[in-house]
This record gives C-alpha cells, structure tokens and sequence, in this order.
C-alpha cells in the first residue's frame, strides 16, 4: 500500500509560537488553581457545597467557552489559520 497518496500534499502543519505556550501554560494553571481552591472549599464547607461549588465552576468554565466560540462565530477575532493563508 502507498502510504503518501493517503497523506495530504499541503499539510497545515501548526506553529508553536509563545503566545500559544502562554495561552496552554495559563489554562493549566488555571485548572490546577481551581482543582486547588475546589478541594479546599470541599474539606471546610462538606461535600455538598463541593459538589454545589464545582457545578458553579462548571457553569462559569462553560459560559466563557461559549462567549469564546460566538466571538469566533461572529468573525471578531480573525483565526490563526486564515491569519496562516494571507502570509
């Protein structure tokens, strides 16, 4: 079987610029942060607040990946991979 006929001959390969670094060094922070301040809530306040507090935590995770994509969505901030075709 020829394995480069089934690869693409273009292939986007991605850039890992600092600015992208940063963006995932922030996200895991902030979701080592929040697992942090999540066991901590828990061991004061029970188990029920914990499970109350994460649902909050959720909520709050899934409303700023929402705003996220209608900002996509809606074209308000240009993409990295059309941003790659203009160069």
């Amino acid at each position: 079987m020829d394995v480069e006929r089934l690869l693409p001959a273009d292939a986007l390969r991605p850039r890992w610029s600092s600015a992208s670094s940063l963006v995932y060094l922030g996200g895991f922070v902030i979701l080592v942060a929040t697992a942090a301040l999540l066991g901590i809530l828990g061991d004061e306040h029970g188990d029920w607040a914990l499970v109350g507090y994460s649902v909050l935590a959720t909520a709050v995770a899934l409303s700023f990946a929402a705003a996220g994509l209608v900002i996509v969505l809606l074209g308000l901030v240009e993409d990295s991979v059309t941003a790659l075709r203009r160069r």
